[in-house]
Parts: structure tokens; sequence; C-alpha cells
């Protein structure tokens, strides 16, 4: 254990000029401490991550930190962290990539090798401030002069089946007004939603007997 204390203490020590300062705070970076953690355990360490999930919307991956010990491999920590996909400049592009690497740093974290503050004031207030907020979904208003309104927005799936069923539907059972063209504005992300959650089987089947009602000829809705 003497090569993991060794590392945590030159990890604590690296220097603030050669730290990244984020929201006034120095943090060393996760290439930093993966250097220091190869350096003092070599072959002996092993850093392993895997794909929880990976969709249009969403990717979530776990890290693990490993040293051999005895000629075991003995597992020092693990870490968990999640990326929307089209939110950020980074995640455009390298989403998974950059799930990764959040993964990996709270590993090293939960084993001792610490960038900054673990899991306290540095990362609940990057999470919460400098990510890119969740995607919305759109509810979309009749277009005017070439461009749609935004009626409303939700983040969770359900939440918007429910937003958008309001704008359709009264409480009658029968359609409100503009109904159709508001269907037909957002038609497409209804398509998409109810893609993304087909596995929910309960919402997926509110979202097809949504698409069969506007479907239907117009004797038969009224």
């Amino acid at each position: 254990m003497n090569r993991l204390l060794n590392a945590i203490e030159e990890i604590a020590n690296v220097p603030d000029k050669d730290k990244q300062v984020i929201k006034g705070k120095p943090y060393t970076m996760v290439t930093t401490r993966v250097s220091i953690f190869r350096k003092h355990f070599g072959e002996d360490a092993k850093i392993e991550t895997e794909i929880i999930n990976a969709d249009l919307e969403l990717v979530c991956m776990k890290a693990t930190i490993s040293i051999k010990k005895d000629g075991e491999w003995s597992v020092l920590g693990h870490g968990h962290a999640e990326e929307y996909r089209g939110t950020g400049p980074v995640n455009k592009t390298s989403a998974l990539e950059n799930c990764e690497t959040s993964a990996i740093g709270r590993a090293l974290a939960s084993a001792g090798l610490i960038g900054g503050e673990y899991a306290s004031a540095f990362e609940v207030d990057n999470a919460i401030n400098n990510k890119a907020e969740s995607p919305k979904f759109e509810i979309l208003a009749l277009p005017k002069d070439g461009k749609s309104a935004i009626m409303a927005t939700a983040v969770k799936p359900q939440q918007y089946f429910d937003k958008l069923r309001g704008f359709l539907i009264n409480e009658d059972g029968k359609k409100a007004d503009n109904a159709d063209e508001i269907f037909k504005a957002n038609f497409e992300t209804i398509k998409l939603v109810k893609f993304k959650n087909k596995d929910d089987e309960e919402l997926d089947t509110k979202f097809q007997s949504l698409i069969d009602f506007f479907n239907k000829p117009q004797d038969e809705t009224e």
C-alpha cells in the first residue's frame, strides 16, 4: 500500500500552477492523476471502463480502478458518469469520450487519488452549473411566418406526453382547437420520443394511441 500512499501524496502536492482552475478552485486534471497512478504502479495498475448506456440522448459509463497485489487484482474504486449528447461544445462531438474521462476521474477519486474536493463543492457545483442542462422536448405552436413558436417544454418523456395531450385533446375527449395543426407541427418529435422510450410499454402505448387518434378519419374523432 506504500505505492498507493505515495501516489496520493504526489497528487496532493501537485503545484497549483500545474492545475486547472475551475470556478476559482485548482483542480488536478484526470490525465495528470492517471499519469501519477501509472508512474507508481506501472503494469500493476488497471483502468477498465464499461458503457452502461449509449443511445441517441444519453451516455452513461462506469470505470473501475484496480491494482495487482500478491498476483491477484484488487479493486480500489469505482466511478460513474453520464453525459447528454448534443449539449455543450464537447458533447456535441465527443460525449462518449468525455463521459469516460469523467468516470475515470471519479474512480480515481474514490480510491483516494483526488484532484480536488471529491464529491463536494467542486463536483456538485460543476454538475449543476457547468454542465449543459438536460435536453428539453419542445412543444411547438402553429408556424407563423415560417417560424414555429414554442408553447411549452418538458424534460421527461411522460411530462412531454402529458403536456402535449393537454394541448391536443379537451377534457371531453375531443380535439382541441387547431389540434390537427399542432399535432402535425410536433409529429417528428412525437415519433422521436416514442422511439427512444419504446421499452416503456405503457408510455409507448399512450403515444401510439395518440397517433392513431389523429390518423383516424375526421368523422371518427368527432
